[in-house]
């Protein structure tokens, strides 16, 4: 069976340029050698190590073994975090509740590249709307983006009893230079 062309071949990028349009275009990003690593990559093997592209893509692996990602170049480093904290929800009442949320404020160049990423990646379809927190080559987090992030902040959420969850917390808050966030084509 003959598969498809390599997308750089065939239209060097989108836009005929050779060069990618941006971090999210999956002409570019999605070679045949990403193609062929993402088809052989078996997440079940623990330490599975991720595959990365001389142009920066990556396909890894999340934390549990469960799900496969294609991923874009890093636009967001873990040394663009200024600040991260954790803690229970708070309820308007003063009250608090069991469900965990991770607070994360990005410095001004971190902003300004989050800000760019989440407009663009706002306007496409799942599951190329995602970007994903990576962690020693382990994706720990990928959510989808349905609006627009200006700000800087980030605020993540889920249960202190959800050992995925607890071991993104622990990651963000005591492993932060390691940790690298990416744009995110994934297929689960």
């Amino acid at each position: 069976m003959v598969g498809p062309p390599d997308p750089i071949a065939v239209d060097g990028g989108g836009d005929g340029s050779g060069a990618p349009m941006d971090p999210s275009d999956a002409a570019f990003f999605l070679t045949t050698a990403m193609m062929a690593a993402y088809g052989v990559m078996d997440c079940t093997n623990p330490g599975t190590a991720p595959f990365v592209s001389p142009e920066g893509a990556m396909v890894a692996c999340d934390a549990a073994g469960s799900a496969k990602y294609a991923l874009g170049p890093v636009e967001v480093t873990g040394d663009m975090l200024a600040e991260v904290e954790a803690g229970p929800r708070t309820l308007p009442d003063g009250g608090v509740t069991d469900e965990v949320v991770v607070t994360m404020m990005l410095d001004a160049d971190g902003t300004s590249a989050f800000r760019e990423a989440t407009t663009r990646l706002a306007s496409l379809f799942p599951p190329a709307d995602q970007f994903a927190i990576v962690v020693d080559g382990q994706v720990v987090s990928a959510p989808r983006v349905r609006e627009v992030i200006p700000s800087g902040e980030l605020v993540l959420s889920g249960s202190g009893e959800d050992d995925t969850f607890t071991t993104l917390v622990a990651q963000l808050l005591f492993g932060r230079a390691d940790s690298t966030w990416q744009v995110v084509a994934a297929d689960t």
